[in-house]
C-alpha cells in the first residue's frame, strides 16, 4: 500500500503501535526521551520516504518543558 509512518511516543505509545502494522508497509518507532535520535529527524523522514507522521504520548506530555525541548531537536 507505500503507506509509511513514524511514530513518536514516549511509554505510552507502546501499546498502540501494534495496531498500526497491518495499516503500513513501513513503521518507524522513535521516543523522544532518547534525545540522540531526535537531530536529523527531517532528513530521516525523507530518506525514508515516510509519508504519515503520528505522535502518540501521555496527555500531559505537551505541558512539559522537557517535550518542547525534545519537538525543538527535531527540528
Amino acid at each position: 500500500n507505500n503507506r509509511k509512518i513514524v511514530v513518536f511516543k514516549d511509554s505510552y505509545g507502546n501499546a498502540f503501535v501494534p495496531f498500526l502494522l497491518s495499516h503500513y508497509e513501513e513503521v518507524y518507532v522513535i521516543d523522544i526521551r532518547a534525545e540522540k535520535y531526535l537531530s536529523g529527524v527531517l532528513e530521516f523522514i525523507k530518506q525514508k520516504g515516510i509519508n504519515e507522521v503520528l505522535f502518540v504520548n501521555y496527555v500531559n506530555c505537551p505541558t512539559q518543558s522537557d517535550a518542547f525541548v525534545s519537538l525543538d531537536k527535531m527540528l
